[in-house]
């Protein structure tokens, strides 16, 4: 949170398990069931009986990390949540070298591409077995 001119009172919380941050002034204040726009209110409000006219930005950082898996194999996506840059690095795999912070989404390719032959050796053996049986008909 920032308020505008008020350099000193700039700060960055975590929100309790309880659902309050302190905060300068106003010390613990409900954050929970609030949205953004509700809280920003709430707080110039309050932050109005010690500052004049102050000018709030409320801004929410998000503690979770996407990491997006696309099957290489089925071409399908699964999305998983990460609680922890740990967990997010397990999801990416160990190939994934890039930084990652909370709030990101991540796309990795997981499993390895469709092979030709393996989805069609069993169409080219029958059809090699039945070219077979014709010449060798034919022959006779």
């Amino acid at each position: 949170m920032k308020i505008l001119n008020q350099k000193d009172m700039d700060t960055k919380q975590t929100i309790a398990p309880d659902g309050t941050i302190a905060l300068p002034f106003l010390g613990r204040v409900q954050a929970q069931g609030k949205t953004i726009n509700e809280f920003q209110t709430y707080l110039t409000t309050e932050f109005a009986k010690y500052v004049d006219k102050p000018q709030l930005v409320v801004y929410l950082t998000p503690r979770l990390i996407y990491v997006v898996q696309h099957n290489l194999k089925t071409n399908i996506s699964e999305v998983k949540e990460a609680k922890s840059i740990t967990e997010a690095k397990a999801f990416a795999g160990e190939d994934y070298t890039k930084e990652i912070k909370y709030g990101d989404v991540i796309t990795v390719d997981v499993g390895l591409q469709p092979d030709w032959w393996e989805n069609n050796w069993y169409r080219v053996l029958t059809g090699t077995a039945v070219v077979v049986g014709i010449v060798t008909t034919l022959n006779k």
